[in-house]
């Protein structure tokens, strides 16, 4: 798996994931990014999006039930300043999804949106829904 291999230097900690994410970022001289992360890329975006020294190159945050590592809390949720569009699909049982939502729910500038009928991958099960969703929140940026 991508999270624990050499690409992150000695170790897999949250400060390389974050640091992984950045020279990505910056190798690709990418500007005014939003960060879409479904599933268990949420191992690289928390760590990011929270750590504070990026707050710059960011400007929106979409995480799709992502996988959260348990050392984080609502607090470093409550202190982000970029705008997030929270997307869970109801029918979404895994146990990581609802963790997930209760920590994302603190980001001050978010919306929440379940979709109908979907699972873990919504965008997959409602691409419909999930693209108007999409291009509602990119409008508001």
């Amino acid at each position: 798996m991508f999270g624990y291999n050499i690409m992150l230097g000695t170790d897999g900690s949250e400060e390389n994931k974050a640091i992984l994410v950045h020279k990505l970022i910056e190798t690709l001289k990418l500007k005014k990014v939003v960060i879409v992360s479904p599933s268990m890329s949420g191992t690289f975006s928390v760590p990011y999006v929270t750590c504070g020294r990026y707050d710059d190159e960011i400007v929106g945050y979409i995480p799709v039930a992502p996988v959260i590592h348990s050392s984080y809390s609502e607090d470093n949720f409550k202190k982000l300043k970029l705008k997030a569009l929270i997307v869970q699909g109801e029918n979404d049982k895994l146990p990581v999804a609802s963790r997930s939502m209760k920590l994302l729910q603190n980001i001050p500038n978010s919306n929440v949106v379940i979709i109908a009928e979907a699972g873990h991958p919504c965008y997959l099960n409602q691409p419909i829904v999930w693209h108007q969703h999409l291009r509602d929140f990119l409008s508001t940026l």
